[in-house]
């Protein structure tokens, strides 16, 4: 009898541990992993999204990501923005893009958007190049990027002129060049 009474005693204090969890908006679960297609919003309780294969927000999607999400890439993979980004952080609460440990990942490459995608409060950091904008308007405002192996910036336009703006943002310690402009 004694025994079942420590069980229904320990399964209540179970009950009530995930009612807490639930009722506190707390999210037990600490990581999201994604590959493949996404879009949608990256939300700060589900934070940090790690990058376990390349990526693609498809065209005519739009993926948002909350102020304080932390992407985290975990090998030599690239984010590939189809429809259209809008990473919106806020100056006490960034949003960060860095590689696992050290991991040097890929890059974001924006591939013939209409839209203008936004890296705002944004802090890029330790991949292949940061942005990568092909035929795709881009405004990066109030950010850093940088310890890119090649480029902060790589901006291509091979049909019809890439407009791009950057405001107050820091672009340091990329391996060949801050910004690259290319126009075919």
């Amino acid at each position: 009898m004694r025994n079942k009474k420590t069980i229904v005693v320990y399964l209540m204090s179970i009950l009530m541990i995930v009612s807490v969890y639930s009722k506190s908006g707390v999210n037990p679960v600490t990581t999201s992993d994604v590959s493949g297609e996404v879009f949608g919003v990256w939300a700060f309780d589900d934070s940090p999204f790690n990058i376990v294969a390349d990526v693609v927000v498809p065209e005519g999607e739009v993926l948002v990501i909350e102020a304080g999400v932390e992407v985290v890439f975990q090998g030599n993979y690239r984010l590939t923005v189809q429809g259209q980004i809008m990473a919106v952080g806020t100056e006490a609460d960034s949003i960060r893009f860095v590689g696992a440990d050290d991991v040097i990942w890929h890059s974001i490459r924006l591939e013939n958007v209409d839209e203008v995608s936004v890296f705002k409060h944004c802090v890029i950091l330790g991949g292949t190049i940061g942005i990568n904008p092909i035929n795709t308007a881009l405004y990066v405002g109030y950010s850093r990027i940088g310890f890119m192996s090649q480029n902060g910036i790589s901006v291509h336009g091979l049909t019809v002129p890439a407009e791009t703006m950057i405001r107050d943002s820091k672009l340091h310690d990329n391996g060949r060049a801050a910004i690259v402009v290319t126009q075919n």
